[in-house]
């Protein structure tokens, strides 16, 4: 008999896939098969990958964990211009992403492993669209603690009071299962302005998630959300799954450890913006220029800085992917 075969799919955003990796290695080593797709483009530098394959295979515990790119119809080649663009790539994926999921599942099927389980992250609701449609169960992934889960659930669904945005950053926000906290301490996506794609994206998963998700996992322990999670779970089927960081890293980003082993513990200061947030030249550079002003040492996880911008020596720039650098300073002991 076969083992089950959950399908992992990510938007092609290099944060958003490194949980998901982390997440199939602890399910292939319980025995699963498991493949993580996403859709492929140039500058997504992913754990399996030598030279340009599409497709990889690795054993992991008692199971298996294949990679094999998410291609066909409608979808943009790895190097069309447009990738560099995130709210292009967003509403591409929502118009012709559904339909090749679809098509990479019945394919699984056709060699014989067919797909019974689909876990997608967030910013990747056509996942769902073609799990429902093939009639695969799916859950969700949610990369972020379960208390920012909870505040943009309470937000969205109008189940807690929250303070007009004209109320001030002290004003106080009362949310069951977490400790009191001021307006200035919500995240920025609550106040977006609603045309935002990505904020509407959100909106959109949160308000339909019971219906998408038979489960939403969690990346986050008991022991760290106790209050949240227990509270959480009278509105959605929350399963804590972290903390899904990979401890090996294979001699990647050897540099930036030795960098970080060089200063005294807890003085680096670290600044990633991920994938979707696009800095301007001048915002990079004010942005340098107030992190030097602290005369701390900081790690700035960022594709191809000008060395020539800032010119200072407490910057250490990563020359690794940048969820690779995201996960060594998760990982380094002080």
């Amino acid at each position: 008999m076969s083992p089950p075969h959950v399908l992992l799919v990510s938007a092609p955003f290099l944060g958003h896939v490194n949980p998901l990796v982390a997440l199939g290695r602890r399910l292939a080593a319980k025995g699963l098969l498991v493949t993580l797709t996403t859709v492929p483009r140039a500058g997504l530098k992913l754990w399996h990958q030598h030279g340009d394959s599409s497709a990889a295979t690795a054993d992991v515990g008692r199971g298996v964990l294949r990679f094999e790119h998410l291609r066909g119809g409608e979808v943009w080649t790895p190097d069309d211009p447009r990738y560099r663009d995130p709210n292009d790539v967003a509403r591409h994926l929502d118009d012709v992403a559904s339909a090749a999921l679809r098509g990479f599942i019945r394919l699984q099927g056709d060699a014989g492993r067919p797909v019974t389980f689909v876990v997608a992250n967030l910013f990747a609701p056509w996942a769902f669209h073609a799990a429902a449609a093939v009639g695969v169960p799916a859950a969700m992934l949610w990369t972020q603690s379960c208390t920012v889960l909870s505040l943009y659930y309470h937000y969205f669904h109008s189940l807690a009071a929250f303070p007009a945005k004209d109320a001030g950053p002290a004003a106080q926000v009362d949310v069951p299962g977490l400790p009191a906290m001021a307006a200035g301490d919500l995240p920025a996506f609550l106040h977006l302005p609603e045309e935002h794609i990505w904020r509407q994206m959100l909106v959109s998963e949160i308000l339909g998630l019971c219906e998408a998700a038979s489960w939403v996992l969690v990346n986050t322990f008991d022991e760290l959300e106790h209050s949240a999670i227990e509270a959480l779970l009278a509105q959605l089927p929350v399963l804590p799954v972290g903390p899904l960081i990979e401890m090996e890293h294979h001699g990647v980003g050897d540099e930036c450890t030795a960098w970080l082993d060089a200063r005294p513990p807890r003085s680096v200061v670290f600044v990633a913006f991920g994938s979707v947030v696009k800095l301007s030249r001048d915002e990079m550079a004010e942005m340098a220029a107030g992190l030097a002003s602290t005369g701390r040492p900081f790690l700035w996880s960022q594709y191809m800085v000008n060395h020539k911008l800032y010119g200072m020596q407490t910057f250490f720039r990563c020359a690794i992917p940048q969820w690779q650098c995201c996960e060594i300073v998760n990982r380094h002991t002080h």
